[in-house]
């Protein structure tokens, strides 16, 4: 007469006949180790940084470094621009005004040079309500967005007029915040159907 060897059953039977006779034990790991991931989920969107639209092979690279090297030019500019829809924002007040609300740009890190609309009557509007301000920095553009936010404390608002940031950082900083919003709207739809399709 002869004996069949013992049934060895292996790693995954055993982690399912475990799972069988335990699903509340379970059930109650996988919530923990989802309360545990919630502060992770809350900064999901951290790593994605922008970047790739340019190619530092293409002939407007070239002209970029060519302009940045031969002429001392900043590796980026922020440009901020003053409306005052009344009016009279070339008069010496207003300029005065707008030098003040920049100055806290001075001596900042990064910040290479500063072109006020007084030094340049081109940088202002022809019906006298636009004006900007060119603030050369020594970081790329996709590298000075990370400091938006140290760009906007440093702009004193000025009273009856309206001031926006613009140029290459504040562009790529708002890819930056529309790209995490989208990032944390598509993981709320998808995380409750990854869960269903989980259980």
């Amino acid at each position: 007469m002869t004996t069949s060897p013992p049934v060895r059953h292996s790693l995954f039977a055993r982690i399912g006949h475990f799972a069988g006779r335990h699903p509340r034990l379970i059930i109650a790991c996988w919530l923990i180790l989802l309360l545990a991931s919630v502060p992770a989920l809350l900064h999901i969107e951290e790593p994605l940084k922008v970047g790739g639209f340019s190619s530092d092979n293409t002939e407007a690279a070239a002209a970029r470094r060519l302009i940045r090297d031969q002429l001392a030019a900043a590796d980026s500019q922020l440009v901020v621009v003053f409306v005052k829809s009344d009016g009279g924002i070339d008069t010496a007040e207003s300029q005065i005004a707008i030098r003040d609300a920049v100055s806290g740009f001075v001596g900042q890190p990064h910040v290479t040079d500063i072109i006020l609309p007084s030094e340049n009557a081109a940088m202002i509007s022809a019906d006298g309500t636009t004006a900007y301000v060119m603030i050369g920095l020594d970081q790329d553009a996709e590298v000075a967005q990370r400091s938006i936010d140290d760009f906007q404390q440093w702009l004193t608002p000025v009273q009856g007029m309206e001031t926006t940031l613009a140029g290459g950082p504040a562009f790529y900083a708002d890819i930056e915040t529309v790209s995490q919003r989208d990032l944390q709207r598509a993981e709320l739809i998808a995380f409750p159907f990854a869960l269903i399709a989980l259980l």
